[in-house]
């Protein structure tokens, strides 16, 4: 049955488990300090998922598709946030495709991204009927540039679904309502997919490269890192493991590793009970022995102290 939702947020943590339930295997790093605040719509239509977001501070963001879901994700018609997607720039008339079995990472600025989940069948059939061919999920994520008034199309179309959801819900839950809305939607986005001026794909090497360098991140996720193992374990120089991270991140991997350990700690201080935990003892958990240097960098972070944050009840998403 069609639904909408929409939520708010004040806590990372809290956002990034709403995008994996939505359909998203997806990991967040904020990188700039600020007061954190993010609103995501959800759409459920017959067979197609509508996502509106905003976030209020630069992040990283690592994501991959769940099961047998293809995960597109563009900017809005706002074009708020300025993005990069494997290491390439993302214009307004780009969209990222990634089918199940591929992965991301993007760096974004504070603002606005739109996405739609669908499955391959889906896929499959709307293109075989539309344009008489099949659109089969790549293994590989694809920045793809489409012409601009297909775009156009397609922001219109997802815009007016989110501004639905947003203002008269109960209208998206009419059957025939969802149905043929639903219908604009696949037109739009076969539309994108069938008729691209440029399909990139990213650095094969690279992309291996960080897609093993994000796993040993996941499998040792309440440990501190070091360069020396973690080149070692997914053999790559650190030379190597350098230029792939400047190129994904604008960073080197060092700096990666401080700002990740750094968001680790945030959300264990938000988690934790204050009577039973304390900054001192959640900081040298995530290897911050001198408490003194640490303080002062989590507040040019966040904005805060560690102890605020320890303070604080996690607010959750209505």
């Amino acid at each position: 049955m069609p639904s909408s939702t929409i939520l708010r947020f004040t806590d990372p943590s809290e956002y990034q488990t709403a995008i994996g339930r939505a359909g998203s295997d997806f990991k967040t790093v904020i990188k700039a300090a600020g007061s954190y605040h993010s609103h995501l719509v959800l759409v459920g239509l017959q067979q197609v998922g509508v996502y509106q977001g905003r976030i209020s501070l630069p992040r990283f963001t690592q994501a991959a598709p769940q099961k047998n879901q293809c995960f597109i994700v563009f900017p809005t018609a706002e074009a708020l946030s300025r993005v990069t997607f494997n290491g390439i720039e993302v214009a307004q008339s780009d969209l990222t495709y990634c089918g199940p079995d591929s992965e991301y990472v993007a760096s974004a600025s504070a603002g606005c991204w739109a996405g739609i989940t669908v499955s391959p069948e889906i896929l499959v059939s709307a293109s075989r009927a539309l344009v008489g061919y099949e659109i089969t999920a790549s293994k590989v994520s694809q920045l793809i540039r489409t012409l601009p008034p297909l775009m156009a199309r397609l922001h219109n179309v997802h815009t007016a679904i989110t501004q639905l959801a947003t203002t008269v819900p109960d209208i998206l839950a009419q059957s025939e309502v969802s149905r043929a809305i639903e219908h604009e939607l696949l037109r739009a986005l076969i539309s994108c997919l069938t008729d691209p001026t440029t399909i990139q794909k990213p650095n094969h090497n690279r992309q291996s490269i960080m897609r093993r360098f994000h796993q040993m991140l996941e499998a040792n996720q309440d440990a501190p890192l070091y360069l020396t193992e973690i080149c070692a374990a997914i053999g790559v120089t650190e030379r190597t493991l350098r230029f792939a991270c400047i190129d994904y991140f604008g960073m080197s991997p060092h700096q990666y590793l401080l700002l990740r350990r750094m968001n680790l700690v945030r959300q264990a201080l938000t988690l934790a009970d204050p009577e039973s935990k304390t900054v001192t003892s959640i900081a040298n958990d995530h290897g911050f022995a001198e408490l003194g240097r640490f303080s002062v960098k989590y507040k040019a972070l966040f904005g805060e102290s560690p102890s605020a944050t320890l303070r604080h009840t996690p607010d959750r998403g209505t």
